[in-house]
């Protein structure tokens, strides 16, 4: 089974929610979980909105993206890439080319998980649903720190696993990820197939403590990444006038 390592840290809060599969109109109310620590609190509604503003907390706002709408491709680690920079540029280029539509408007990250070969996920998803996220959250008031598929909430192994997140049901294991509808897991499992199994509870609160302390891959890098507001100090504006002066 794959997973990826967490190194012990003080992380701070984080707020994960789940971003709508059709963001127009700016409706704030959806899923969402905050957690502190190894504390998972859960709910559904627009309160969200106060937590992400807490400013004592100051939460890291991370988007769970609809499996629907984020395409996971899987592939092991390329044997003439140099580190894992470049394997993982490699990983995006094969994803992409893989991918329907034009590459340029597509967006996409990828993580290395570690096992027994290690598997490089990369996540696929259209710019013009990206920004959409994006003005979603800015027209709310808050901006998204990071943005992971919602897939990875589960433990990507050899078996089938099953997941509500929210309001949505997904099914994967290592390999693929996609919603849990009837038509697509009957022809994928079959009658002879072991039934998938169902991610618990507890299994799932892990998954998102795991989310909260690595965002990985994280979508809201490269084009989409957040950019840190230049500030200029007064006394340096006044300098720069004198040196221009001058």
């Amino acid at each position: 089974m794959s997973r990826i390592v967490i190194l012990e840290s003080a992380a701070p809060a984080a707020l994960l929610v789940a971003l709508p599969h059709d963001p127009v109109g700016g409706d704030s109310t959806t899923h969402w979980w905050r957690v502190i620590g190894d504390r998972v609190d859960a709910g559904a509604g627009s309160e969200w909105l106060a937590f992400a503003a807490d400013v004592e907390a100051r939460p890291r706002l991370i988007g769970l993206a609809p499996a629907a709408l984020v395409r996971l491709t899987f592939s092991t680690r390329p044997e003439g890439a140099a580190n894992l920079r470049q394997a993982a540029t490699i990983a995006r280029m094969g994803a992409l080319e893989q991918s329907l539509g034009d590459a340029e408007t597509l967006h996409s990250a990828t993580v290395n998980l570690e096992g027994d070969p290690p598997t490089m996920v990369t996540a696929v998803v259209a710019n013009s649903k990206m920004q959409e996220w994006l003005d979603w959250a800015e027209g709310l008031g808050v901006r998204i720190d990071h943005i992971v598929p919602v897939a990875m909430v589960l433990p990507l192994g050899d078996q089938w696993t099953a997941a509500t997140i929210g309001s949505e049901r997904i099914l994967g294991r290592l390999g693929m990820v996609l919603p849990d509808e009837p038509g697509l897991k009957d022809a994928l499992l079959g009658a002879s197939e072991v039934p998938p199994d169902e991610l618990e509870p507890d299994a799932l609160e892990l998954a998102l403590v795991r989310i909260a302390e690595a965002p990985e891959p994280d979508l809201r890098t490269g084009r989409f990444a957040r950019r840190r507001p230049i500030v200029v100090e007064p006394m340096r504006v006044g300098v720069l006038g004198l040196l221009r002066r001058a």
